[in-house]
């Protein structure tokens, strides 16, 4: 679940926001994120993991997201990549 803010400035998109990453026991992660996205091109987004709770507790780390139109429709697939460290 994320909540962001978006900025769209002569086609060009920029993003921030927070997001909670959870798993089927319920223990979860929180990350900072920041996106931009050119006019016409793919989405790219960072986020800087904060902390998490169970067995994600003190997690540190980060994710890479690289998101592309699949459609007019307004779907996107995205690719994410997690660096991780936890105590």
């Amino acid at each position: 679940m994320c909540s962001y803010t978006l900025e769209i400035l002569n086609g060009a998109i920029t993003g921030q926001g927070q997001c909670t990453w959870g798993d089927v026991d319920g223990d979860k992660i929180f990350s900072d994120w920041t996106a931009s996205m050119p006019p016409n091109a793919q989405f790219v987004g960072k986020y800087k993991i904060t902390g998490g709770t169970g067995k994600y507790a003190g997690i540190q780390g980060k994710v890479d997201e690289q998101c592309n139109p699949v459609s007019a429709s307004g779907l996107w697939e995205c690719n994410q990549q997690f660096e991780y460290r936890l105590p």
